[in-house]
């Protein structure tokens, strides 16, 4: 069995580490096809639906004190693993 990754469809959900979305939509907007976008989007916009959606959550259902882009891709292993 894998010490990561999914191991049951059907398992209870631990933890989630979320991204908000940040300078990368700047990014996908210089060329939006290029990044699979149909058009350039409105960033603010982007950020605050998913604030929503965030908002909508229960905050036991994920973890956002911890941002991505400060952990390693090992930290980020053991984060999800450990749970």
């Amino acid at each position: 069995m894998p010490s990561f990754g999914i191991t049951s469809e059907s398992g209870t959900l631990k933890r989630v580490l979320v991204h908000h979305p940040g300078k990368e939509l700047e990014l996908a907007n210089t060329d939006p096809g290029e990044h699979h976008f149909e058009r350039p989007m409105d960033i603010e916009q982007f950020r605050e639906d998913h604030k929503m959606i965030m908002d909508a959550l229960s905050p036991q259902c994920f973890d956002d004190n911890i941002p991505a882009s400060h952990l390693s891709q090992s930290e980020r292993r053991n984060y999800i693993v450990k749970g």
